[in-house]
């Protein structure tokens, strides 16, 4: 999908905030050297393009590429602000900044807590593309910061289990019949996490996801409007 031209003139403003920088893990830059501290994610997505939780109309007025987004529990719906290869980034007007890499959650920037960066160790695929079949096994990797501004990093081994019934799913602008994922991760400090993703059956792209990135951390919840894909 081509990206609009408001969409193509934020790319230097993006590109300039991400360049002060570096995530040692995923190469992402998205440092604060573009622009103020923002307010609170709740409030200016909400401003960005307001909503009450059903995003349907919105979407539909817009014919680019979005996605409805919540941070524990407040969000909006937001449109891709870039795209390059696997990575695609959604940012607020004030900057807040939420990464997707192989459409699944990869870095934020600008929250009360941040996922400065996640990775899945040793695999040459994403898992969630795997057929359905057996649980796939893999580490993961990921660091963040918490709400009084301390880094943190940490890794475990995940699960991801697939079924292959198909579950219906209501989206900003259609109801479609996906695929369930659960996976769990095992921290190495022996705490656990789960989260859930939709996929289609054919292609396996994500359309819904409803992750928890750390132990202790915010759900981030995403379902797409308009694919990029």
């Amino acid at each position: 999908m081509q990206l609009p031209d408001i969409a193509n003139k934020s790319k230097g403003r993006l590109r300039a905030a991400f360049l002060c920088g570096w995530f040692f893990w995923v190469g992402i830059a998205l440092s604060a050297c573009a622009g103020g501290n923002g307010g609170p994610f709740s409030s200016t997505v909400a401003t960005f393009i307001p909503g009450e939780g059903d995003y349907s109309r919105q979407a539909e007025s817009i014919p680019y590429a979005s996605i409805a987004l919540s941070v524990a529990g407040h969000g909006g719906l937001l449109v891709l602000a870039e795209k390059s290869d696997r990575v695609t980034f959604w940012q607020t007007s004030t900057g807040e900044t939420v990464v997707l890499a192989n459409e699944y959650l990869e870095a934020t920037r600008g929250l009360s807590r941040d996922l400065l960066s996640a990775r899945v160790v040793g695999e040459s695929s994403p898992p969630w593309h795997g057929a359905v079949g057996d649980p796939v096994s893999y580490k993961v990797e990921r660091s963040w910061r918490d709400s009084e501004g301390r880094e943190k990093a940490g890794q475990g081994n995940a699960t991801l289990t697939c079924g292959p019934e198909r579950e219906k799913l209501d989206l900003p602008l259609a109801a479609i019949r996906l695929e369930r994922c659960r996976e769990v991760v095992s921290w190495s400090n022996g705490k656990q996490t789960a989260s859930v993703i939709w996929r289609s059956p054919g292609d396996r792209h994500i359309w819904a996801a409803e992750v928890v990135p750390w132990p202790g951390g915010p759900v981030i919840a995403w379902r797409v409007a308009r694919p990029w894909w």
